[in-house]
């Protein structure tokens, strides 16, 4: 397979594994900026819907750009169980928090915070199946499922964290990397570093109940005859 065949998109946090807005009729979220467990199901069937629609568009320009039999790998991350609640969903649960006493400080109005919504969805695999099904002009050749950790600089493969404020420190730099300019840009540069040093402690102290992981999924795609 030569590189003019074969090329890879990796669709990580908010930059690349995002939706291209935030879905309306989102209004239990309130000042969640992403759904939770508690949210209704309308709001995770409204981040479905536009999930579908903009993961379809994708599917199409990409497929585009390849020739016949060409393929594509797809590596992003996902969840495993229809069930709301994951680990994914407590990383942006932490994250809220941080906003939600931050506001209880009067450092950000509420106004403002209920206005702000994640423009992300972490999809089942059947939910992937199912849209490219529908798009139609690419078919999974193989599939594979794998855990990769949150803090990005820990490799080990052990069940607990050894130093949970290193490793909170490093999940909040790694989403900090990704989710800035969005949330500069609503925010203002102003809350950015103790909103950042709020959320590490909070993925802290959840490191202390074990030690938390993404599911990711990788795709080979190849363009239909």
């Amino acid at each position: 397979m030569t590189s003019i065949a074969c090329f890879a998109r990796f669709f990580c946090m908010i930059r690349e594994h995002g939706i291209r807005k935030i879905p309306p009729g989102l209004e239990d979220l309130e000042s969640n900026v992403y759904v939770t467990e508690d949210s209704s199901p309308l709001s995770w069937k409204m981040y479905l819907k536009q999930y579908m629609r903009d993961f379809s568009e994708f599917l199409k320009l990409r497929s585009k750009e390849l020739f016949f039999g060409g393929r594509m790998i797809l590596t992003f991350l996902g969840r495993r169980k229809p069930s709301t609640c994951g680990e994914t969903t407590h990383l942006w649960r932490l994250f809220s928090d941080a906003l939600k006493d931050m506001v209880s400080e009067g450092v950000i109005q509420a106004e403002k915070l209920n206005a702000f919504k994640l423009p992300y969805y972490t999809p089942l695999m059947e939910e992937v199946k199912a849209i490219l099904e529908m798009e139609g002009s690419l078919s999974i050749e193989k599939f594979h499922t794998f855990e990769s950790n949150w803090d990005p600089l820990d490799e080990s493969n052990e069940d607990f964290v050894l130093d949970e404020v290193s490793s909170g420190k490093n999940v909040a730099t790694s989403i900090r990397a990704v989710a800035e300019p969005l949330l500069s840009n609503h925010f203002g540069d102003g809350i950015i570093d103790d909103l950042f040093s709020r959320y590490a402690k909070n993925v802290a102290r959840h490191m202390l109940k074990g030690k938390p992981k993404y599911l990711v999924f990788v795709l080979l795609l190849k363009l239909k005859e």
